[in-house]
């Protein structure tokens, strides 16, 4: 990866947060280009990629582009039912490195995809019934290398379509089900990246 991977990415980022520290994390400090205090946008950054972590096409990872089914499949935020945000955990010291969030939260969105992970995908194919995981959609290699699509292609989202000379129906539910889940966990990541960076500024 020309870039260098994720992880190394939020290792740096919170390298950049911990000498931004030392000046208290002080929102008033020099802003940058968009306008904003700069350690607000060094953390924007971090929760960026740990954002990133719940989408299925990162973390297996396939090589994708724009049009990846999930990332395109849209689910109002409205609609994702969230829970009161409870910034007590703050307070507790149960705030984690924004490294280990990052790598948390990979490894649920990738159990989840894992045959077994999640309760399954009741699929019809050419009128036949069978279950199967979300590694339909996202296929591992177990060499570690960059995955591939499934059997079922990139169609995520679509309740029907054709697919190497077969019919497939899905109830659209399952996908809104699926996105939801991952959008609440995302949120969650978000909250607790949050967390981290206020926790420099409590004693």
């Amino acid at each position: 990866m020309r870039r260098g991977s994720s992880a190394g990415r939020v290792q740096q980022i919170s390298g950049q947060l911990s000498e931004e520290s030392k000046d208290d994390f002080r929102l008033d400090q020099a802003e940058s280009l968009l306008g904003m205090p700069m350690p607000l946008e060094i953390l924007g950054h971090a929760i960026h990629h740990i954002q990133d972590m719940t989408s299925p096409p990162h973390v297996v990872p396939v090589m994708h582009g724009l049009y990846d089914g999930f990332e395109s499949y849209e689910v109002a935020l409205a609609e994702v039912p969230l829970q009161k945000i409870d910034c007590s955990f703050i307070e507790k010291g149960k705030s984690k490195t924004l490294s280990k969030l990052h790598h948390e939260t990979a490894q649920e969105t990738l159990a989840r995809v894992r045959p077994g992970g999640d309760a399954g995908i009741s699929v019809i194919e050419n009128g036949l019934h069978m279950k199967v995981w979300w590694n339909a959609f996202w296929q591992e290699k177990s060499s570690g290398e960059f995955g591939e699509y499934g059997f079922l292609g990139n169609n995520f989202g679509k309740g029907f379509f054709e697919h190497k000379e077969s019919a497939f129906n899905i109830d659209a539910k399952v996908f809104r089900d699926f996105k939801i889940k991952q959008m609440r966990q995302a949120v969650e990541a978000t909250k607790l990246a949050i967390a981290r960076a206020l926790r420099q500024r409590i004693p």
